[in-house]
């Protein structure tokens, strides 16, 4: 019986520890956004937000959103100075269907970057709602 009891206190301290173990779809963001709301903000003047695309460069070729940047999640950690020159305008991490936006956003937090906004539903809902998407251009390529 304290066999169980400890593990069970165990199992919850953890998801308390860890909390992106629980969900990894949306890790420890300050703020999301779904993909319409994105959209929607591409129009809008007064967004500045900056869409980083942390999928491979194969996959950002096969099509992303418009002006979005490819970053991917692998080698964030050349790139965390610049970001935390963005940040200031909010970060909108997005992949293919959210476990590398995690984990992106992950090391982002850890690195002191906080202006992040994950897009609920990645590139997965973005294709699904047939929002507009560039294909073939390596413009975003870092």
């Amino acid at each position: 019986m304290k066999n169980t009891a400890l593990i069970i206190l165990l199992f919850f301290a953890g998801l308390a520890l860890f909390p992106s173990l629980l969900n990894a779809q949306t890790a420890n963001t300050t703020d999301t956004m779904t993909v319409h709301e994105v959209h929607n903000a591409l129009s809008d003047p007064m967004f500045n937000g900056v869409l980083i695309d942390v999928r491979t460069k194969e996959e950002y070729a096969e099509g992303h959103i418009k002006g979005s940047l490819n970053i991917p999640v692998g080698t964030l950690h050349e790139h965390i100075e610049k970001l935390r020159i963005l940040e200031t305008n909010g970060l909108v991490i997005y992949c293919r269907t959210g476990r590398r936006a995690a984990k992106a956003i992950d090391l982002l937090l850890q690195a002191g970057v906080e202006n992040i906004i994950y897009m609920k539903g990645d590139m997965t809902e973005w294709k699904k709602e047939q929002l507009p998407m560039v294909v073939n251009d390596k413009t975003g390529q870092n």
